[in-house]
């Protein structure tokens, strides 16, 4: 009998303390879980030629969002392009933020961004308390671009006569960050070539006609685009 009062006692004593202890490491495995919050960027664009709107969208199932930092950099230069902290709301942030999407507006002339690369970096931490308090941590990095200069074109040869169901041909230079080019007549678009390796840098051939039904004098001029999607046209 003294030794079942022992167990007993034993028991009684130790017991509770292992509740105690199980309840603490459950408490504390939640309050520093270490699971990285979700995060997608979207588009990610390799060319920035004017203002563009990209789509966050952060997410964190365990404690919940703290903070949304959106910057660009160029050339040593930082700027905060969206800084947004989450309020921890209710106990364990009950009542928190877990999820949040937003358009965020990317704008070369606001941003003072110059010709040339620049470094898109968003980071969303959660509300755990990991890593001295601060948090999980996921980061988006992205390299761009900046091209906001439109391609040159101007036509070389200078007399151009083409009757209605005629065939006619132009040869234009156009600039070296040119991705496509040609003749438009009317709405009628006339892609444009090299003109070979024997001729100088950026000249171009392009074959064209004025359909014979067409009205009255149709708007024709040249037309390039660059890479970065910046367009320009130029007359005869």
């Amino acid at each position: 009998m003294g030794k079942r009062k022992k167990r007993i006692s034993l028991f009684l004593t130790v017991g509770p303390l292992i509740i105690i202890l199980g309840a603490l490491a459950l408490f504390l495995s939640l309050i520093f879980e270490g699971e990285r919050p979700k995060l997608t960027v979207t588009p990610l664009p390799e060319f920035l030629s004017g203002s563009r709107v990209l789509n966050i969208a952060a997410e964190d199932r365990g404690r919940g969002l703290r903070r949304l930092l959106v910057t660009m950099s160029q050339e040593g230069r930082k700027k905060t392009i969206l800084d947004r902290l989450f309020a921890f709301k209710g106990l364990l942030n009950r009542s928190g933020t877990y999820r949040f999407q937003t358009g965020v507006p990317i704008d070369p002339s606001k941003l003072n961004l110059t010709q040339g690369r620049a470094d898109l970096e968003v980071r969303v931490w959660d509300s755990s308390r990991r890593n001295g308090g601060d948090g999980n941590l996921s980061i988006v990095l992205h390299s761009m671009i900046v091209d906001t200069i439109p391609p040159a074109v101007r036509a070389v040869s200078r007399q151009h006569y083409v009757n209605l169901g005629g065939t006619g041909l132009v040869v234009y230079q156009a600039s070296s960050d040119t991705a496509e080019s040609g003749l438009y007549v009317g709405k009628i678009f006339f892609p444009g070539y090299p003109a070979g390796k024997t001729a100088r840098p950026g000249i171009h051939v392009c074959y064209f006609t004025v359909p014979f039904d067409t009205r009255g004098s149709p708007d024709i001029y040249l037309w390039a685009r660059d890479r970065a999607g910046n367009q320009s046209r130029g007359g005869l």
